[in-house]
């Protein structure tokens, strides 16, 4: 895996303090998460070989290190509140304008049987990016699931009412399943799951992000074991090399198929 070291000094600091936060946790986990405090944290650090967010490369097919920070509070047994921060580095090949991705989200979600549901918004932040770029945006939607027991379902809807670079309204359909692997035909510590999505990102301004509407999908497996999982994924979308970002020299590759591995901790 390739990083670009100086687009992820951004995130240095807050992963050093997601790789240093469960050792202080477990040392004094009662002064950490003492019981009069509602709800609990959790945490994660990922590298990648590339971060595709929605069939698109945004680290111009080098690596990515990434993490965030999760807050969760039960209200009842079928409603939660959720709050978060997400980072990563990015690399738009623009003059380095942009070198970091640092979302914030929340919202509610809850489980009723086997049904689960999640409304909220999250907000895209380019800090380092020019302010004429219009890079940040937000989008808001729900997502519904299922879990039939051999197999998992979820769809959902994301609307944003001014996408990347002003680029005017843009909704995001997307669906996915997850099938584990049974629990009976692996050793005790390994843990398998076949997953596969599909999205639909449709953009009011085409012409102004660059790409037409397009399909996305993407296929593969995640491993878990030892505390880690890994994670190896086909990405492809349907936008071909002349449609994406105008088929010039550098930019063509970045909406093509590609094969990415990601390891996660969670803490």
């Amino acid at each position: 895996m390739v990083l670009h070291l100086d687009a992820a000094r951004p995130l240095a600091l807050a992963l050093l303090l997601l790789l240093a936060w469960p050792a202080w946790a477990d040392d004094d986990a009662q002064s950490a998460n003492p019981d009069w405090f509602p709800g609990a944290f959790t945490a994660s650090v990922d590298f990648a070989t590339d971060y595709p967010f929605r069939g698109i490369s945004q680290t111009n097919e080098y690596g990515a290190i990434q993490g965030n920070i999760d807050y969760g509070v039960d209200f009842n047994d079928y409603v939660s509140l959720y709050l978060g921060g997400w980072g990563s580095n990015v690399d738009f090949g623009d003059g380095d304008n942009a070198q970091a991705e640092m979302d914030i989200y929340g919202g509610l979600s809850g489980t009723i049987g086997k049904f689960s549901w999640d409304v909220g918004t999250i907000y895209y932040a380019y800090p380092g990016a020019d302010n004429n770029l219009h890079y940040n945006y937000w989008e808001l939607g729900p997502t519904f699931g299922y879990d039939f027991g051999v197999a998992s379902v979820s769809a959902g809807l994301l609307w944003s009412p001014e996408f990347f670079a002003r680029s005017g309204d843009a909704y995001w359909i997307h669906g996915g399943v997850e099938v584990p692997v049974p629990e009976s035909a692996l050793p005790n510590w390994l843990g398998i799951s076949v997953s596969g999505n599909l999205g639909q990102q449709a953009i009011d301004k085409d012409q102004v992000f660059g790409v037409p509407d397009y399909l996305t999908w993407d296929l593969g497996a995640t491993f878990s074991a030892f505390g880690l999982d890994f994670d190896i994924r086909y990405y492809d979308t349907s936008i071909s090399k002349n449609g994406c970002f105008g088929g010039g020299e550098g930019v063509r590759d970045l909406c093509q198929a590609r094969a990415v591995a990601m390891f996660s901790k969670s803490f």
